[in-house]
């Protein structure tokens, strides 16, 4: 062999050993799934143009999870069930686009977000992450990266079309 032809072995071979040699394991996907009651705010930078009583939608989430792919079912305060599918990885799970719309306190809000992030904590399940989009309500519309997502495990109980999550 010529030494260039060493050389690329060499470059090649180095950094696998440098790693022990294998790849790293991939992380199992936390498990999500369950009844959880669920919030989306507004962005800190959109608070001074809005109602304080505009600036959170809740809702009622439901998620069921095979492996690393989660179907959340949210339904929404004064909107339609809003579903999305996601991907969860160790800790993190990453929802595409999605749409909400609902009330609160009597005035519409509508959420388009373009994507999403959230992590899980390790010790409660609880779920928090962003949401980059459009946060509308009471007429004003905020642009913004950093709208959040908090979904907390709960027990859902229903009477009539009316659930809670406690």
């Amino acid at each position: 062999m010529t030494r260039m032809e060493w050389l690329v072995i060499a470059a090649v071979v180095a950094p696998t050993m440098a790693c022990g040699g294998s790849p790293a394991a991939p992380t199992a996907p936390a498990n999500i799934a369950g009844s959880y009651s669920a919030s989306i705010t507004a962005s800190s930078t959109c608070s001074a143009n809005m109602p304080s009583t505009t600036r959170v939608l809740n809702a009622a989430a439901e998620v069921s999870q095979t492996g690393a792919t989660a179907q959340l079912q949210f339904n929404i305060h004064g909107g339609s069930p809003v579903s999305v599918t996601g991907t969860v990885s160790g800790q993190t799970i990453t929802l595409p686009s999605l749409s909400f719309n609902g009330s609160a306190s009597g005035n519409a809000i509508s959420v388009v977000a373009a994507a999403s992030t959230a992590n899980v904590a390790t010790t409660n399940g609880e779920i928090a992450g962003t949401l980059n989009g459009t946060y509308q309500a009471s007429g004003t519309s905020c642009n913004a990266a950093d709208h959040q997502l908090q979904m907390r495990k709960c027990v859902v109980t229903c009477s009539g079309n009316v659930c809670t999550c406690a």
